[in-house]
């Protein structure tokens, strides 16, 4: 079944949304006031995807100019697709850009936007999409880090990464996977008003879906200095080792565990797998559980 929806639109110009057909992106066109926008966008591989200006977990973020008040921004999908709440109609906006510096309380979210679908329902931003902390997903690889991802676009986080390098790490909001788990007590003290989602699932499960994503993108290289350090820092190799990579596992969860054991405000944890979703996540970022279902993405079994 195709799935996507348009999430969000701002005044800045930002919209962003999300396609997806399983593991695979859909196509979907962009329009403006019935105008075409961009042509069909799709693509299944890294490659297509970034060059079509969809991110790899099949998340679209596009720039326009000239936004205002009165204007109908549609997402249309495939015949058949599954269809949540496009056209948006936006109706008024209010408010400043947030974001900010270390220990910053302001608001993580845009302008406030006000937008009523083709259904007549609709949601308020200053209402909706508010975000008050920093949230990071410290599980590791192949545990619903991009379903993770998408669930923080969805509830208005601004700048949002998959794996993001270092560098990356000190402009976003919310990020997940590798990257994240190995730097989660930094993040803890670079934003200390930050919460914490640790992403977990079934051990012999997860064992299945590292080893697939390892023999798929083995490291041919050396110069490949990015997979090399993540894998060497958490597993202790870069190739799949069962042994190994079990002691991995249970060496991350209980660090991360250890580390939150006496703050139990500023971590949960969600699988994903089992239907966890904005009903444990909302409350536990005192957000509003958005009109939209939850996005599970990459459901490998």
């Amino acid at each position: 079944m195709f799935r996507g929806y348009l999430d969000t639109v701002d005044l800045n110009g930002r919209i962003t949304g999300w396609a997806a057909n399983g593991r695979q992106s859909c196509p979907v066109t962009i329009k403006l006031n019935g105008q075409l926008l961009l042509p069909q966008l799709s693509g299944t591989t890294r490659h297509d995807l970034e060059a079509a200006g969809i991110s790899i977990d099949a998340g679209f973020s596009l720039i326009l100019s000239g936004i205002k008040a009165g204007d109908v921004i549609e997402a249309l999908f495939p015949d058949g697709g599954h269809l949540v709440n496009s056209p948006w109609r936006v109706q008024a906006s209010t408010g400043d850009a947030g974001g900010g510096a270390h220990g910053d309380s302001q608001s993580m979210a845009g302008p406030t936007v006000i937008m009523t679908n083709e259904r007549g329902r609709g949601h308020t931003e200053s209402n909706l999409r508010k975000p008050k902390f920093r949230c990071w997903g410290v599980g590791l690889s192949r545990t619903g880090t991009t379903t993770f991802c998408q669930a923080m676009r969805v509830l208005g986080y601004a700048q949002v990464a998959h794996n993001p390098n270092f560098d990356q790490l000190r402009s976003l909001h919310a990020a997940a996977d590798n990257n994240v788990a190995i730097y989660f007590k930094y993040l803890d003290y670079k934003f200390p008003q930050s919460k914490f989602i640790l992403t977990i699932r079934d051990l012999d499960s997860w064992l299945h879906s590292i080893q697939y994503i390892l023999d798929k993108h083995p490291v041919t290289s050396l110069n490949e200095d990015e997979p090399i350090k993540r894998r060497m820092l958490l597993y202790g190799d870069v190739k799949f080792d069962r042994d190994l990579f079990i002691r991995a596992y249970f060496r991350h969860y209980d660090a991360v565990r250890s580390y939150f054991r006496l703050r139990p405000n500023d971590l949960i944890e969600v699988d994903f797998t089992k239907g966890d979703g904005w009903d444990k996540i909302c409350p536990f970022l005192e957000l509003p559980v958005p009109d939209v279902e939850f996005p599970h993405l990459n459901m490998r079994k």
